[in-house]
């Protein structure tokens, strides 16, 4: 049982961390990395976090390896950065859900951290470093619960390139009372990878930004497959 305890731990660990890091290294590749499901993935991250905590009550033993307490010990830490991360990446929809089922894994991850991670000083140095990172963690996700869903993007044209390679959008980025401003972004067509659980997208290169007043009055088109002309002026994709 012991042996299950231990692979529902690392499991839950590696799933904590899944995303941070996938978006890690596709950002330095220059794509976005998001799964399917904002919804879906933090209530499964709940569901496991839950039932690592039911079958530790049931059956736990206090960690004995160096890497198991290291383990237990992270646990806390990297629930507050996931949390903190899906609150800010997430849509407006749902986004209380995410948060709250995100919180009830760190509540699950303190509890596995406390009664199973043995060594106090183990424990101790898990504890400052959730302390440390809780202040910017609570931080972003306030401002992701509160202020979140001011900027709204809307499409408001769109030219593909002659050889169909990539597209222009046309953007009104609105942002109520902040303003807003209009962008012109390039997209590469075909490069997108789906996969079942996630999706990873090439990022849009950014032509033009200007005045959310210009939106509607904007002269887009492309003057050859590499070549987009905005308001006159060229942008060359290399």
């Amino acid at each position: 049982m012991r042996i299950t305890n231990l692979i529902m731990i690392v499991f839950l660990f590696f799933l904590m961390i899944f995303l941070p890091l996938g978006a890690l290294f596709a950002f330095i590749a220059g794509y976005s990395f998001e799964p399917a499901s904002y919804l879906l993935f933090a209530a499964f991250v709940a569901l496991v976090a839950a039932a690592a905590v039911v079958l530790s009550i049931k059956k736990g033993q206090a960690a004995t390896g160096k890497a198991e307490m290291a383990l237990y010990a992270l646990l806390p830490p990297i629930s507050l950065i996931d949390a903190a991360f899906c609150a800010v990446r997430c849509g407006r929809m749902y986004r209380w859900w995410i948060v709250g089922f995100l919180l009830l894994c760190f509540c699950c991850c303190i509890f596995l951290m406390v009664r199973y991670g043995k060594a106090l000083s183990v424990k101790i140095c898990s504890l400052i470093l959730t302390a440390l990172i809780f202040p910017f963690a609570v931080f972003l996700i306030f401002l992701s619960l509160i202020f979140g869903n001011i900027s709204e993007n809307s499409v408001v044209s769109s030219v593909e390139s002659p050889d169909g390679k990539y597209r222009a959008d046309v953007i009104a980025n609105d942002q109520g009372a902040f303003g807003g401003n209009t962008l012109v972004n390039i997209y590469w067509e075909n490069r997108d990878i789906d996969l079942l659980f996630v999706r990873i997208v090439k990022m849009p290169r950014k032509a033009y930004r200007g005045r959310l007043d210009e939106s509607d009055d904007m002269e887009v088109y492309w003057k050859n497959g590499t070549c987009l002309v905005v308001n006159g002026r060229e942008y060359v994709i290399d």
